[in-house]
């Protein structure tokens, strides 16, 4: 099964970039048609292929850009290859590791990079006397809080009650984990790993206000009465009812990307700017905004535990490889740094995303604890 299962995923692949030959075409429709087998592979590929959005990403290759990601590091050139061919050469690279193995799961296998550490301390909800809460993800807990029921259960926070407590709440998501909290007013907040939420129990005067340190997703209650202003260190979002997403992790840049609705943007002393759907504003630390449209794969698959990368420098898929996995990236030859790679990135995937590295780039890795060194 376990082979007959990676030939046909061969050939998906080949298929889904155009390189599959004529005579590997004519004998997977005689399979199609003939072997019940074959028909229940290729069906789970293209339900996968979709979730993932694979065409799209296999589209949105840039030959010219890409090519060198094909490329072996000692090699002077590729002789006799299209830039069309060259491309699909890379996505079937690229994309061998972004389909679940559905052998894995045949076999009820579940692979962990042994080298990732446990989460730091675990999710931690901090009232404002000191008191911390650890919040798990598997199962429920049921909680009192002076005047507030804390409800915490699959992964999302609810609470009711602490109709006067207004002061601030620290909600501290560690490296590896990801959480949800729905806010007093119905407002939804997912939040990625090594993130940090302040708000209120209950949202008291005019507006409803809470600070984020990281990166979230907020979709907004509808209330243009109150309107929700989210706090960052370089700017602040003012909203009355949306979704957007929002990204501080790096320290000299905050981003927030509309998905719907309407954003306004307060930066410094620049005049604020209404952001539209479709669009980021990118504050930097000179307070002056920047908009540009956005990627939604790029952007927003953190939600669904997917990473898409095109043409990222290696040191800035460290810090997201730190975060995601509790791992610190080490580069044993500085010129790595900037090496740009392109491709996708799945929660619990890491070992096959190195490997892949290595095929499609020569980089080779060896860890040291919880260091991984790229070399």
């Amino acid at each position: 099964m376990t082979s007959q299962y990676q030939h046909i995923r061969q050939l998906y692949f080949e298929n889904l970039t155009g390189t599959i030959s004529e005579e590997d075409y004519v004998q997977l429709q005689t399979w199609l048609e003939t072997d019940s087998d074959v028909r229940a592979i290729w069906s789970a590929l293209e339900e996968e292929s979709r979730q993932l959005n694979m065409q799209a990403f296999v589209n949105n290759i840039e030959p010219e850009k890409d090519l060198g990601k094909i490329r072996p590091r000692n090699s002077v050139s590729i002789l006799h290859f299209s830039y069309k061919l060259a491309a699909a050469m890379l996505a079937i690279a690229t994309i061998w590791y972004f389909l679940p193995r559905k052998q894995d799961q045949l076999a009820g296998e579940v692979k962990k990079t042994e080298h990732e550490k446990p989460a730091e301390s675990g999710i931690t909800l901090t009232t404002p006397n000191g008191k911390a809460v650890t919040l798990t993800k598997d199962g429920s807990q049921t909680m009192e809080l002076g005047d507030v029921r804390i409800d915490n259960k699959s992964g999302t926070l609810t609470y009711s009650g602490g109709n006067r407590e207004t002061t601030l709440n620290e909600l501290h998501i560690p490296a590896k984990e990801n959480y949800e909290i729905v806010l007093a007013d119905g407002t939804k907040v997912s939040l990625n790993s090594e993130t940090k939420l302040r708000f209120p129990f209950h949202f008291g005067g005019s507006s409803r206000e809470v600070y984020v340190e990281g990166e979230a997703f907020f979709e907004v209650k509808k209330d243009p009465s109150h309107p929700f202003i989210v706090h960052t260190s370089l700017a602040d979002m003012v909203v009355t009812g949306t979704s957007f997403n929002v990204n501080t992790y790096d320290r000299k840049l905050v981003k927030t990307a509309l998905v719907e609705g309407k954003v306004q943007i307060r930066a410094g002393e620049q005049r604020p700017i209404d952001l539209l759907p479709g669009f980021e504003a990118t504050a930097n630390t000179g307070k002056k905004l920047i908009i540009d449209r956005f990627d939604a794969d790029e952007v927003l698959s953190w939600r669904a535990g997917l990473y898409y990368f095109h043409n990222q420098p290696l040191e800035q898929l460290s810090s997201f490889i730190a975060r995601w996995y509790g791992i610190e990236v080490v580069f044993d030859r500085e010129q790595l740094r900037v090496y740009p790679v392109s491709g996708l990135l799945e929660k619990g995937r890491l070992d096959e995303f190195l490997t892949d590295l290595k095929i499609t780039s020569g980089i080779s890795h060896h860890f040291e604890g919880t260091k991984l060194h790229l070399k």
